[in-house]
């Protein structure tokens, strides 16, 4: 497979740059990870992303890498890419190689960058990621769940076991006020998951404004 790289424009101010840049496949045989690339080691771990790989494995590459081209003594392409952004994302697909769950050969969509941009690029990608809530995961969990999934299934889908997709579905038992003062940061997710623990929490909660007077004094501290 052979792939033509697109040129990466040095005169044009980053925002228009990554619109200009066109995505295009790379053998993933040829992808590095840079040096340039800012995330700790200590955060890149095999376990770390399998559940990113799960996804991947279930969704497709949903996000881009961003690569540079890297160059010899010369100055000439050497036609491998280091990955400057999407460290995790390249682990987990090298993953699901070495588990023979993707062929060895598996194309991977990237977009050029700039080497001068390298640790602009990858600060940005990893600065601005949030991990998502434990009440965006319930919503997500449940959106799956009523369209017919099992905890199981939905467990897999997000690499991850399903004894915390049921315990995330537990919210399901807790009161639309109590749920909402979580949203809030109000009450923890222990406090709430305490609560889902019996039926009697979803009926008082939807008497009472305010968790707090049914707190211990510690955990309403």
């Amino acid at each position: 497979m052979t792939t033509t790289a697109p040129t990466a424009t040095n005169n044009v101010k980053p925002a228009r740059a990554l619109l200009q840049s066109a995505a295009f496949p790379i053998l993933y045989s040829k992808l590095y990870l840079s040096a340039a690339n800012v995330r700790s080691k200590k955060t890149r771990t095999i376990e770390s992303v399998r559940p990113l790989a799960a996804m991947i494995e279930a969704e497709g590459l949903l996000a881009d890498l961003h690569v540079s081209e890297e160059r010899d003594a010369r100055g000439k392409p050497t036609g491998r890419y280091g990955v400057e952004a999407g460290g995790r994302r390249w682990m987990a697909i090298g993953l699901l190689i070495d588990e023979k769950r993707l062929p060895a050969d598996t194309p991977v969509s990237c977009k050029l960058v700039a080497s001068e941009r390298a640790t602009g690029v990858s600060l940005a990608e990893n600065f601005s990621t949030v991990k998502m809530s434990a009440a965006d995961e319930f919503v997500a969990f449940s959106k799956l769940v009523a369209e017919g999934k099992t905890p199981e299934q939905v467990a897999l889908h997000f690499g991850i076991k399903a004894i915390e997709v049921r315990r995330r579905m537990q919210l399901s038992k807790v009161a639309p006020a109590l749920f909402a003062q979580f949203r809030e940061d109000r009450i923890t997710l222990d406090q709430l998951m305490a609560l889902a623990t019996t039926s009697a929490s979803s009926r008082s909660g939807s008497r009472c404004p305010s968790i707090s007077a049914r707190l211990p004094p510690s955990a309403s501290a």
